[in-house]
């Protein structure tokens, strides 16, 4: 069975957005754009207030830039990481 085929097909109709010659999947660019939205709002929420001890949304926050730090920790290494962070 040859998965190239499958992989080409398309079911329904798609929305395509042509800004000059580029040509926009408008689903992709609207869900990319509903996320960091969602993403930069929880974010200013919850630092909005920041306190030693977190708690609520402070505390959602933190543990996710955590994680993401220990990710970059085991595969970037203990000494590199800290500069791509903020880029992650």
């Amino acid at each position: 069975m040859n998965l190239a085929i499958i992989a080409s097909v398309s079911v329904g109709q798609h929305l395509y957005w042509r800004f000059g010659s580029f040509e926009v999947h408008g689903e992709v660019l609207l869900t990319s754009w509903f996320v960091l939205t969602t993403l930069a709002l929880v974010s200013l929420i919850g630092n909005s207030n920041l306190k030693a001890i977190p708690e609520g949304l402070q505390n959602v926050t933190e543990f996710g830039l955590e994680f993401i730090r220990d990710i970059a920790k085991t595969q970037i290494g203990e000494e590199e990481h800290k500069e791509w962070v903020p880029f992650i």
